[in-house]
This record gives structure tokens, C-alpha cells and sequence, in this order.
């Protein structure tokens, strides 16, 4: 069973049954180069716009010549933070409005990415959606409700718009497509009572072939097993499980990576910023058991020293993206880090996913200049990482050389207004 980063990713290679992880489907994209070499990006952000940028790759990783060059403002809506492409559609493309009213936008990409025609909007049926993805098949988008504490799922047509013009969901969970999570407050005293005061959804990873979701829930130190029934106006979600994060209180999951056989879930938590390696236990949709705990492997800090490993509860560094990238001889896990304070910018954390699929952190990259990387994407060939400050807004470009290091190459780094998502096109 191999590694699937992404729908539209190759099969990856040297991967093991039990420790091949599914990245969420947009964090690693397709990356396909132009007929003069560049790369182009598109960076979702808290503006109105969805930024374009052109990456020509270096001559070699230890040159450094990498060139990056600002491309274009492409109007979608308002705080269009989540960007992300339909899995089997060419140029269609989708983004999450983080609003208080929450909506998503879908569009049609012309031009190598110089041109959005905005084609569509719908509501999430609740607050500041902050991840959301269109399902293998093709059939549904599925949006996580940071704010609001639900997940719900949109039908779609056959060319990629909303089914229907506006799916009446409201926040009290009345429509079949929302989903509203119960929520049961943690006892433990690591628990951040201001931001773990509700279930706070923040990211959906579709696992296995039956149209099952695992939603990792920051609030409650939970991943939920949710189960989509029924098609178009008859969709509908089941509960199959909730899973607790034993070993990991007060953590906050934020981002995951899971095993395509579902035993083995890389967890990056937000509010202590580590990474968490968790071995799930078997169980089925007849079990009278709604919540089991899954059984902690490795925790291993996402900051460089000297930062503490258990940190203190009351540290202002957060982690944000994680992803796996298409390395050799070992796979490549990436966390990265937000708000450190005693240095001039974040940084990236690399681990080597072993055969055996536990993990071992690298190294960690530092960046010249870059604040807060809630945007960091990769190559689906794993060749460029680009990490994006949401704070200051310069990018960066890693490579990774001869020897396995990552480093930086591009030296004339770009600025951008909040960039929040990374997305290859």
C-alpha cells in the first residue's frame, strides 16, 4: 500500500503497508512546469485576492539561483485562506471564504493561472471554514467550520459547481448536509481554556475507499470518524467514531497525516507545537463505544532549541502546516512553526518517515526573512518546498542538496499581503 499525498500525485515510492500516510489533498500539488521552465503558485491569503507567483527553478540546489517573480492579484471574494483544485476536473478550483459568515467560491482558472472567472459561491453553514477539499470521487466538497464547530458536505455536478444554488444550511444543524459536533470539555489541567472552549474543526483527510472522513478537533483534543451517506439532495453525515488523542492532551490538532490502512495517525498540534506519532485502534460502526483512545508512539517538539520539550503551558509559539513530500531514499514529513519568539523568523522542522513508520527529526531550515508559516506547500516530485510568513509576507524556496540538506534557493525573496495557503498549479 503506497503513500497518496494527493489525488492528483503519482504513486510514491519505498512506502510500507502500515506507515504509509495520506496527506490532505491539497497541500501537495501536481507543480507542472511551463513551456519556459517556471512553476506557477497560487497563495490563498487574508485579502481579497488569490496571489500568483512564478518559480523558475535554481540551475542546481547549491547555486541558489532560483528566481521567483509576482504574478497576479486574482480577485476571489473576501479572506480566500484555503485554496485548493478538483481532483479529477482540469482548471477548476475552489476556495474557502474565513469569514464570519463562511462561504466557499469556486472558479475556472485560464491563462497558466493569470485569469479566475468566479463561477459559483455557496454557504459552509457556519463560521471561519478554515480547510476544505472536494472528495476523491469527485462528487462532494467537504468544509471544516473552525468557528462554529461543524463540517459540512455540498454536493456537486458533474462539471464541478454547487448541485444547488444555496445548500440552506443554517448553524443550529438543522440541514442534513451540516454536521455539528458534540462537545465534551477534556478534565486535563494542560487544557487552554480560551482556545479550547469549543470544538474548533480544522481539517478534514479522507481515508479508505467507503467515503469516510477523519476531522481533526483542535477544541477537544479529538479526531472524529465521519461517514458521508446517501448523493445529491439525500447526502447526509453518519458518526462512526471519535478518537482520543491519548498522550496528547491540551495539544490541539491542528494538521495530520494518516496510513492508508488507518493504523498510524502523525498528528501536528497547535497549541503545544509537537508532533505526534499514534497508532489507532481497530474498530467498527456496530462498536457501542463512541470514543476510543489511540495509543501514543513518539512526541517530538516541531521547535528548535532552545525551546522546551513539553513546552510550558503558557508559550506563545503555535505550529500550522504539515505535509509529506516525495523523497528518497526516505519519505520527507514537514512541520512548520509560527510566533517564535527569540529568533528573526519561523522556521520548517523535517523528519524522515522510516520504513518501519515511526520518525526522526533532521533538521530544522530557517528562512533569511519569514514570520508565521501557515503557508507552506511542495512539488508533488518533492524537489521545492515553498514556506509563506502570513505575518510579513515573504516567501521562501527550499531545496534539498546532495547531501540531504534543505536550503534556501532563492535569493531575491517576494513579498506578499497575508499569505495564508500554498497551492501548485
Amino acid at each position: 500500500m503506497l503513500f497518496k499525498p494527493s489525488l492528483l500525485a503519482a504513486a510514491l515510492l519505498a512506502a510500507t503497508a502500515s506507515a504509509a500516510p495520506t496527506a490532505n489533498t491539497t497541500t501537495i500539488s501536481t507543480g507542472n512546469s511551463s513551456s519556459n521552465g517556471s512553476i506557477t503558485i497560487l497563495l490563498g491569503s487574508y485579502t481579497s485576492s488569490i496571489f500568483t507567483l512564478d518559480f523558475t527553478p535554481p540551475t542546481t540546489v547549491e547555486a541558489g539561483d532560483g528566481k521567483l517573480v509576482r504574478g497576479f492579484s486574482l480577485t476571489a471574494g473576501l479572506n480566500p485562506s484555503w485554496v485548493f483544485l478538483h481532483p479529477t476536473l482540469e482548471n477548476i478550483v475552489y476556495a474557502a471564504q474565513e469569514n464570519t459568515n463562511g462561504s466557499v467560491i469556486v472558479g475556472r482558472l485560464s491563462e497558466g493561472g493569470k485569469k479566475l472567472e468566479v463561477l459559483g459561491e455557496t454557504s459552509t453553514g457556519g463560521s471561519f471554514p478554515a480547510h476544505a477539499v472536494v472528495s476523491k470521487d469527485g462528487s462532494t466538497l467537504l468544509a471544516a467550520n473552525y468557528g462554529s464547530g461543524s463540517a459540512i458536505a455540498i454536493p456537486l455536478d458533474s462539471n464541478g459547481l454547487f448541485l444547488n444554488s444555496t445548500v440552506n444550511a443554517t448553524s443550529d444543524g438543522t440541514s442534513p448536509y451540516l454536521y455539528t459536533f458534540p462537545f465534551v470539555p477534556t478534565t486535563t489541567p494542560l487544557r487552554d481554556v480560551t482556545r479550547q472552549e469549543a470544538s474548533h474543526p480544522h481539517q478534514l483527510i479522507e481515508v479508505g475507499s467507503d467515503r469516510e472522513f477523519l476531522v481533526n478537533d483542535l477544541g477537544q483534543d479529538k479526531i472524529w470518524k465521519l461517514k458521508l451517506v446517501g448523493e445529491g439532495a439525500s447526502l447526509t453525515w453518519e458518526l462512526v467514531v471519535g478518537l482520543e488523542l491519548t498522550g496528547d492532551e491540551g495539544g490541539g490538532p491542528r494538521h495530520a497525516l494518516v496510513s492508508n490502512d488507518t493504523t498510524n495517525i502523525y498528528v501536528l498540534n497547535e497549541l503545544f507545537p509537537v508532533l505526534t506519532h499514534s497508532q489507532i485502534p481497530s474498530f467498527n460502526a456496530s462498536s457501542n463505544s463512541s470514543t476510543q483512545p489511540t495509543t501514543l508512539v513518539s512526541k517530538t517538539s516541531v521547535l528548535p532549541p532552545p525551546a522546551l520539550n513539553p513546552l510550558p503551558q503558557n508559550t506563545t509559539a503555535a505550529s500550522a502546516e504539515l505535509l509529506l513530500i516525495n523523497t528518497l531514499p526516505l519519505k520527507t514529513i514537514v512541520a512548520s512553526t509560527r510566533r517564535i519568539v527569540d529568533r528573526p523568523s519561523d522556521a520548517l522542522a523535517f523528519f524522515d518517515l522510516k520504513e518501519d513508520g515511526g520518525i526522526e527529526l533532521k533538521q530544522f531550515a530557517f528562512p533569511r526573512q519569514g514570520k508565521e508559516f501557515r503557508a507552506v506547500g511542495a512539488t508533488e516530485d518533492g524537489k521545492w518546498v515553498v514556506a509563506a510568513g502570513q505575518t510579513d509576507g515573504w516567501v521562501s524556496v527550499f531545496g534539498q542538496t546532495t547531501n540531504g540538506t534543505w536550503i534556501e534557493v532563492v535569493q531575491d525573496q517576494i513579498q506578499l499581503e497575508s499569505p495564508t495557503h500554498v497551492l501548485f498549479i
